[in-house]
């Protein structure tokens, strides 16, 4: 490094990242890593203060940006104890509007594959694009929805867990 109003050439600079989480070290391994270059003056980096050119040096190193891995968001709610499941009773009772009368209209079936559908569907190109499009409209109408997930694999991996049974749908 050199700095020209210092008078100063070929000097070093070393900039040392350490990463702790819960006051243990943590490994910077799974983070990103970019060296960021840019153009610097002469005048302040240069060797000389008469360089030729327009007294612009290149491709000079001006710092590293450090990206954090993806959040794993996993597969389980974590513990639930019992108050985590727990319900507020509504007293008294109410009259439930139920009659003796037989249910009318399409009956829920189960007709499988409902799943797979979902996994083998949610990370397409055509998903993304429709969910960008949707996105685009809705910040149009003024509820921008922000930065979306461009990759959904951990979502279609999930939806075999998320599920504890086929879901019923209604045809008709």
């Amino acid at each position: 490094m050199d700095i020209l109003p210092m008078h100063v050439q070929g000097k070093g600079s070393e900039l040392h990242v350490w990463l702790t989480h819960d006051g243990r070290d943590a490994t910077l391994t799974p983070w990103g890593r970019a060296v960021l270059r840019g153009n610097v003056p002469n005048g302040l980096w240069g060797r000389q203060p008469d360089a030729s050119g327009d007294g612009i040096i290149p491709d000079r190193i001006l710092g590293i940006r450090l990206t954090s891995p993806p959040v794993d968001h996993g597969t389980s709610t974590g513990f639930l104890d019992e108050q985590a499941i727990s319900f507020d009773p509504i007293n008294p009772d109410g009259n439930q509007p139920l009659s003796g009368e037989p249910a009318t209209g399409p009956v829920p079936t189960r007709p499988g594959a409902v799943i797979a559908a979902i996994q083998d569907g949610i990370d397409t190109i055509a998903t993304r694009n429709n969910r960008t499009a949707l996105a685009q409209a809705l910040t149009t109408l003024g509820a921008p929805l922000g930065v979306l997930d461009t990759d959904l694999s951990a979502y279609a991996h999930a939806a075999g867990t998320s599920f504890t049974a086929e879901p019923m749908l209604v045809a008709g």
